[in-house]
This record gives structure tokens, sequence and C-alpha cells, in this order.
């Protein structure tokens, strides 16, 4: 999570919502409203976009099939999988993991230890509860009198970010 804060939420989420406020000339209070939003907004996308990264397609994500487990990322999906997989569905995963000519069939094989080891429906139901934090920060940009659009807009995103397929 540590890395998805870093890398998703601070980069892809606070970082543009701040920079928009702050041209809008926003103050201090808002900005921080705004990171209660946007840090486990920014979570909850990076575990979707990993989810998508393995079970995408190509047309979907904009990414080449299975590029991330090729690239060897350690998303929560592979951490849970290997934490749950019985020896030989671990073997197949590190045969799979990192390797840059990794074929369909193998990749298909991770997919499904993903599925079986319970890791895809956990990591779903981590990035929902991420989702759900960074909707806690509406109730307070209602009772602060934010603009009703931007809010609805903000808590839109919050739901999309899990149920996006690109």
């Amino acid at each position: 999570m540590d890395l998805h804060l870093a890398k998703t939420a601070i980069y892809t989420y606070e970082n543009p919502l701040h920079i928009g406020a702050i041209l809008a000339g926003t103050n201090k209070d808002k900005l921080e409203l705004l990171s209660k939003y946007a840090l486990p907004g920014g979570i909850a996308f990076q575990l979707q976009d990993d989810i998508l990264g393995l079970f995408g397609t190509p047309e979907e994500t904009g990414k080449p099939n299975f590029s991330d487990l090729r690239q060897g990322k350690m998303s929560l999906l592979i951490l849970k999988a290997l934490e749950e997989a019985s020896i030989d569905q671990k073997r197949v995963i590190a045969k799979a993991w990192g390797n840059d000519k990794v074929s369909k069939n193998q990749a298909e094989a991770v997919r499904k230890i993903v599925v079986e080891t319970g890791s895809l429906d956990y990591s779903r139901r981590i990035a929902i509860k991420w989702a759900r934090k960074a909707q806690l920060a509406i109730p307070e940009m209602v009772k602060r009198g934010w603009n009703k659009n931007s809010i609805n807009y903000l808590d839109g995103i919050a739901q999309y970010m899990v149920e996006r397929r690109v």
C-alpha cells in the first residue's frame, strides 16, 4: 500500500487535485480535505489497475497483454496468490512472473491461480474498501458548501475507480 500511496495516490490523484485547487485560489483546509479524498482514492485506482493489468485486454487497458506479469510487478494480486498458493501453484507463478517471454498459456495459468486462491476477490474487496474511504470526504465537502457538481463528480469518480475497465 505504501508503494501505491507514493506511486499513484500522490502523483496521479493528490497532486493534480491540489494543482487545480491552488490555481483556483484555494486554502490549506481545502487541500487537506482533497487529500483525505485523493490518497485512498489513488490506492483504489491502483489496485483496480493491477487487476486490469492481469485480467484486462489490450483493447480495454491500452497495455500489451500481461505486461505487469512480464515486468514482474509485485501487486497485491500476486502477493495474496503466493500467500495462499500450493507449492505447485507457486512454481507456476514463479515461472511466469518477470518472464518477458511469458506465453499466453502461462499467463492464463497464473490468472487461474489468482482466481482459485481467492486473490482476485480479495483484491477487489480491498479496492472497494479504499474507494469507500475516499468517499468519506464527501459529506465534509457538502457540509462546507463546496460546489455540488464538483462533489458529485468526485463521488462518481470514487465509484468508477473500482468499476472501470480501462
